[in-house]
């Protein structure tokens, strides 16, 4: 039989799981990259024009952490922040423009450390 004390603990911990839960799964940045990168998609769909890349870039309060030419077309790094516990990595999306400032590909990338600003999206 379990006593008073022991029922108050339990139910203690089991809250606790659930709010630590919540609020983990509360960060979508937690989420696996194949995830993010629909969710970038849905947010941002080709092609979206550098102007509304921008802006949204702006109203997320997203960190440009570099920009770079790629030939004909250009590239905008964007720190959108960290994921939370356990892991604590670096969540970064690269937006590719074509000549025309239109958007043509976003890819999402996780890493331990910051990337620096001369690291291209295209591995």
């Amino acid at each position: 039989m379990m006593t008073d004390e022991r029922a108050k603990r339990i139910g203690c911990a089991a809250i606790a799981l659930v709010l630590v839960s919540i609020a983990i799964a509360a960060n979508p940045l937690n989420l696996p990259v194949f995830v993010l990168d629909q969710w970038m998609d849905r947010k941002l769909p080709p092609p979206s024009s550098i102007v509304v890349v921008r802006n949204t870039i702006e109203q997320e309060r997203w960190q440009t952490a570099g920009e770079w030419d790629l030939g004909e077309n250009s590239g905008v790094q964007v720190l959108l922040g960290r994921e939370w516990v356990p892991r604590r990595r670096y969540v970064y999306a690269f937006f590719v423009f074509d000549p025309f400032g239109r958007l043509l590909s976003t890819t999402i990338r996780k890493s331990v450390s910051p990337l620096s600003a001369s690291e291209s999206p295209i591995d």
